[in-house]
């Protein structure tokens, strides 16, 4: 009898489950499209079901795929994965999850053998958290002009693998987060809403393309990009825009094409960024390629080129547009700290008494009267070139240059430049460099890794320090600077490493 009624009060209990659960589960085994999807034994079965039942999940809804499985649609036009109309939307409080269940490997939701490189696409989403799952293509979070009512904000892409095939050249990868923008003006933009994204602990890997980039993020700012790694990327490894207090930090990228973390210039400045703790290895292009920056702290991080420059900060006469409000006079007020920079020279690059034209007529000029490093604060840093005695290329616009609208060739911005360069050098260190009052304890020498070989994006070395590096207990103590990428605690009141480990 006690048994009977023990199993009378499971079976109670399984059916108010059912009928007041707010999980919806996928099976691409046993489950059928034709059950409720609101409990295990009654999950649904295909990816193409769930595109169609967006519009009916409520705040606070877990949907989730079973682990161990793999979703890989036939000749597929659209993403894998489709969130546009009315998208997708829960609250701050009850956001919607998306994510696995059940023992084993993340879950798979592949573009292989379809016509599509886009696992997931969204274009109209807020306050939804997605993790856990790995992703055989693209993920794409795009946000046009021409869709009023959509937004991009307050995402959260957790834990997951965007993966492509590097070698048959199949299938792309990247996270790639864009808000559309226009100029309206002289330094007037309309930009798609995108805003308060969180991309943390995930692995792009392989998206071989040029145009490719491992993680992209685009909008207005207050976005946090953590603990992610990026290897084998087609372009940039870390690539963000416009807006403020975005943070990138403890992130390993190796292996890019291009830029290791590039901010590129798009419709606006970035200010009061803050760029930490990230291991930038053998990148094609530049390492740290930060450009229209103000008011930011870029500080232990650890950069190490092969065929390019190390960094890059200042104006780029290529693309003036965003040059509006505090962007306007470029790379300034920013703090640069602790870092090490191992690979070819790096470039200081600053405009004054240039000239600029917009497409509707609006003239600026002035931009700036002073040098790179007057604008900016660098303590402790280490450049390193095995290659020359060149330590850092500076390039300075002078009065005449002039950047303007053409629209003659296609409505693009040209430049007529007057500019004066030259190499600082390590015989040059101290009457070219250590002498500005904004500069205080750079070092130019070898920061001596534990192992600094590298084979392949996967396969490298340990950039740790030696005991007799002189980076060890070099650094300057900063703000909210209390772990290092590995998770080492940095105690108060110790004098950090310069780099991004602190042993």
């Amino acid at each position: 009898m006690r048994t009977v009624i023990k199993y009378f009060i499971a079976s109670i209990f399984l059916i108010n489950m059912e009928l007041n659960c707010s999980c919806f589960y996928i099976d691409s085994k046993i489950g059928s499209d034709d059950n409720s999807g609101k409990a295990p034994w009654k999950a649904w079965r295909s990816i193409e079901h769930l595109n169609t039942m967006w519009q009916s999940f409520n705040p606070g809804d877990t949907i989730l795929f079973r682990r161990n499985q793999e979703w890989r649609p036939l000749d597929l036009l659209n993403a894998v994965i489709n969130i546009t109309g009315k998208g997708l939307h829960g609250t701050e409080i009850n956001p919607i999850v998306i994510s696995a269940y059940g023992p084993g490997n993340k879950p798979i939701i592949s573009c292989e053998n379809s016509r599509t490189s886009t696992a997931l696409f969204a274009s109209n989403i807020s306050y939804v958290i997605i993790k856990n799952i790995h992703f055989i293509g693209e993920i794409k979070f795009h946000n046009y002009l021409n869709n009023f009512d959509s937004v991009i904000k307050n995402v959260k892409l957790l834990y997951c693998v965007s993966s492509g095939s590097a070698v048959k050249n199949e299938v792309r990868s990247g996270i790639d987060f864009y808000a559309q923008s226009v100029e309206i003006g002289a330094e007037k933009w309309n930009q798609a809403v995108m805003n308060n994204i969180e991309i943390g602990y995930c692995t792009v890997k392989n998206s071989i393309q040029q145009l490719n980039l491992g993680i992209q993020l685009y909008g207005q700012g207050s976005n946090w990009i953590h603990h992610n790694k990026v290897y084998n990327s087609g372009r940039s490894g870390i690539n963000f825009a416009e807006g403020n207090k975005n943070t990138i930090e403890f992130n390993l990228i190796s292996g890019t094409y291009g830029a290791g973390i590039k901010h590129s210039v798009h419709s606006g400045s970035a200010d009061s960024t803050i760029i930490r703790c990230n291991v930038v290895l053998q990148t094609n292009g530049i390492g740290l390629q930060l450009v229209n920056l103000t008011n930011s702290k870029i500080y232990n991080n650890t950069v190490v080129t092969q065929n390019n420059y190390s960094f890059f900060f200042g104006w780029n006469p290529q693309n003036p547009v965003p040059y509006c409000g505090k962007g306007k006079y470029g790379f300034n007020n920013n703090l640069i700290a602790n870092n090490i920079f191992v690979g070819r020279s790096g470039w200081l690059s600053t405009p004054h008494n240039v000239k600029l034209i917009y497409k509707d007529g609006t003239i600026i000029e002035s931009y700036k009267t002073k040098l790179i490093w007057s604008d900016n604060n660098f303590h402790n840093n280490i450049f390193f070139n095995p290659y020359s005695e060149n330590i850092i290329y500076v390039r300075e616009y002078k009065e005449g240059t002039k950047v303007y609208y053409d629209e003659i060739h296609g409505g693009v911005y040209r430049a007529e430049l007057v500019w004066k360069e030259f190499y600082i050098k390590k015989n040059d260190l101290n009457e070219e460099w250590l002498s500005k009052k904004n500069v205080n304890g750079d070092k130019f020498c070898d920061p001596k890794f534990v192992d600094s070989y590298w084979n392949s994006s996967e396969d490298y070395g340990d950039f740790s320090l030696k005991e007799d590096s002189p980076a060890k207990s070099k650094g300057i103590n900063l703000d909210n600077n209390y772990y290092d990428l590995l998770g080492n605690i940095i105690p108060p009141n110790y004098t950090p490493n310069i780099g991004a480990i602190q042993n």
